[in-house]
């Protein structure tokens, strides 16, 4: 006689024990609760079956079915999240069991329950090998060895009770859990392949994990190499376009030049350059100069990223050098300049950079007076100290800033003008930053715009 009832209390523990694994191992994956889920309900089916004869029928066969069947469907819908990320199934699997569970409470409603065995063995049957399909066509994609595994162990337990049908049709069997030859290797043989598909799980996870892993190096790989390469091309772009910016700062002061240089020779062809005219010419060329002079100084201190050159700068002082050389331009564009400088505005910068920062903001202000329509054209600087800081401002009356253009004021190559590159306020919020400041724009008051830059005062 076999004991084929010995064969559950193995298989409640081998699921309970392997619940317990996966939820210590791998319990954050849902893949994984959907397994322990699976093993539990299965266990809690199987322990239900074991109370027969002492409790009724729909307990131990109907209730007992419906939770082994539905847990069974949490195993085939945890490899379907693991595999595909995604689950179709899961919303009608409760149906199915409860239906299942119905099948077999009528088997004993209609007084037919010797075709108990043939139906279960039937309904394991169909359905594992339809689990059996489904996983080998999600493997088609992966090409997974242990998913392939894990099919065919679905497919032997098919054949397995595909081979009890026939026992059961053939021996009038009426239970599976009847003590006989076929039901005992029938659940011997189910729980050896209980425990490899166990076993299984854990291995497609991992390899799955290791996988993943992998190909997050190649693209971890991939990314770096795809970087260098953006950066020694944007290198190249930037370098090219950086001395085209150069190029134009550097472009207006030598123009001027060349315009006062025509103008001198003209005069003297025509023998007509008095002392006075000459004079004011030369002093043209000698703030030009020094213009040109100061953007090379300024650039070539910023691209060397020193600051060894800082020194303590009055910033009035420097405001009346930098309006010195723009003087030309201003008196030529017909620019009136509005002076509110406080006298200890006292920062410690290179002299070079933030004399260049200023004739940035004031050579902008002029350029925007240039082109608008206002009557009396006003360039308004102020210079003030706040607490720990210094604050210096550039306004004008002009039109302002259109509101597209505001977010980008300051981006290397950006630029509102038709002329120009966008080299300059770039350079101005670069200098500024480096002596721990800031600037920003806002609409001044009455109209126009302002740029205004704070340093920490000395």
């Amino acid at each position: 006689m076999f004991i084929t009832k010995a064969v559950f209390p193995v298989l409640i523990t081998l699921y309970v024990l392997c619940a317990g694994l996966v939820f210590v191992l791998i319990k954050n994956n849902r893949s994984a609760r959907l397994w322990i889920y699976g093993c539990l309900s299965v266990a809690f089916g199987l322990g239900l079956v074991l109370l027969r004869p002492n409790f009724p029928s729909w307990l131990t066969y109907s209730v007992a079915n419906f939770f082994t069947l539905f847990g069974w469907f949490l195993f085939f819908v945890s490899l379907e999240v693991l595999l595909t990320k995604k689950t179709t199934t899961l919303n009608w699997i409760p149906i199915v069991a409860a239906l299942h569970g119905l099948i077999i409470e009528m088997l004993f409603y209609f007084q037919i329950e010797k075709y108990t065995a043939t139906y279960l063995s039937f309904v394991w049957s169909i359905m594992n090998f339809c689990f059996f399909l489904i996983i080998i066509k999600w493997n088609r994609e992966g090409a997974n060895k242990f998913v392939r595994v894990m099919a065919y162990l679905f497919l032997a337990t098919s054949l397995v009770w595909l081979f009890n049908i026939f026992i059961a049709v053939n021996h009038n069997i009426k239970f599976v859990i009847d003590d006989n030859v076929s039901n005992y290797l029938t659940l011997t043989i189910n729980a050896m392949l209980a425990i490899l598909r166990q076993l299984n799980y854990f291995a497609i996870h991992y390899d799955l994990i290791n996988t993943e892993k992998e190909q997050i190096k190649r693209l971890l790989t991939e990314r770096e190499s795809l970087i260098a390469s953006l950066l020694k091309a944007n290198k190249t772009a930037a370098t090219g376009a950086l001395s085209a910016s150069i190029a134009h700062e550097l472009n207006q002061p030598l123009g001027a030049s060349n315009l006062n240089i025509q103008f001198l020779k003209m005069k003297l062809d025509k023998g007509v350059l008095n002392p006075e005219l000459g004079k004011e010419v030369l002093e043209a060329l000698e703030a030009d100069n020094q213009r040109a002079a100061t953007i090379v100084k300024s650039l070539r201190s910023i691209f060397t990223e020193s600051e060894s050159n800082s020194e303590l700068v009055r910033l009035g002082d420097s405001i009346s050098i930098v309006l010195d050389i723009a003087r030309p331009e201003l008196k030529a564009k017909h620019i009136q300049i509005q002076l509110r400088v406080d006298e200890d505005c006292v920062i410690r910068v290179n002299p070079s950079e933030i004399e260049q920062v200023i004739l940035n903001l004031v050579n902008n202000a002029a350029q925007a007076l240039a082109s608008s329509d206002t009557a009396e054209r006003r360039i308004t600087i102020e210079a003030n100290k706040v607490g720990a800081q210094v604050l210096l401002a550039v306004s004008d009356n002009g039109s302002g800033v259109p509101d597209k253009f505001k977010s980008q004021l300051f981006e290397l190559l950006n630029t509102t003008k038709k002329t120009g590159m966008g080299l300059g306020l770039w350079l101005c919020k670069h200098i500024v930053t480096r002596y721990g400041g800031s600037i920003h724009y806002e609409d001044a008051i009455g109209g126009g715009a302002k740029f205004v830059v704070k340093l920490p005062a000395n």
